[in-house]
């Protein structure tokens, strides 16, 4: 960002008139899609199966979302796009898909936060009660022998 250019404006000048500006205002000029892409070599270095997270991101991310800057994503804009996911993925759909797709963008803003785009995560205060998921118990465990005949067909 310039201020003014020297010797017209000194450095003393310079300083005072950043002290004056919002951050928020002119911050970084960092998007959601920057944040994807970031978010995205993470998860495929890191990830044994990375398809099934960047297929959230793939797929969740509103086209509107995405040109945001990230400094300019509110909670409610991501409680708007986790409500609007309803695309079937990995047999998940509904509730524990967008359950999922919330814990991604969580750990994706996360990740904004730990690389300094944010202070705060904008995810960070949404519960399961936004995605109506509740876990439900299974209905049976499997025993010793069916573990070891599991473990012989791998």
């Amino acid at each position: 960002m310039t201020l003014g250019h020297h010797p017209d404006m000194s450095l003393a000048e310079a300083r005072r008139e950043a002290a004056k500006l919002d951050p928020r205002k002119h911050g970084s000029t960092r998007t959601v899609s920057d944040l994807v892409k970031d978010y995205r070599g993470i998860i495929e270095r890191d990830n044994k199966r990375p398809h099934l997270t960047t297929g959230y991101l793939d797929r969740g991310i509103p086209l509107h979302l995405r040109d945001m800057r990230i400094a300019d994503v509110a909670r409610a804009d991501l409680v708007a796009a986790i409500r609007e996911y309803k695309i079937r993925i990995n047999g998940r759909s509904g509730e524990r898909a967008r359950d999922a797709f919330r814990g991604i963008l969580r750990q994706m803003f996360g990740l904004a936060v730990e690389q300094g785009d944010i202070d705060i995560n904008p995810a960070a205060g949404i519960t399961a009660r936004i995605t109506g998921y509740t876990p439900k118990d299974r209905a049976r465990v499997l025993n010793d022998d069916e573990i070891r005949l599991l473990w012989r067909q791998v």
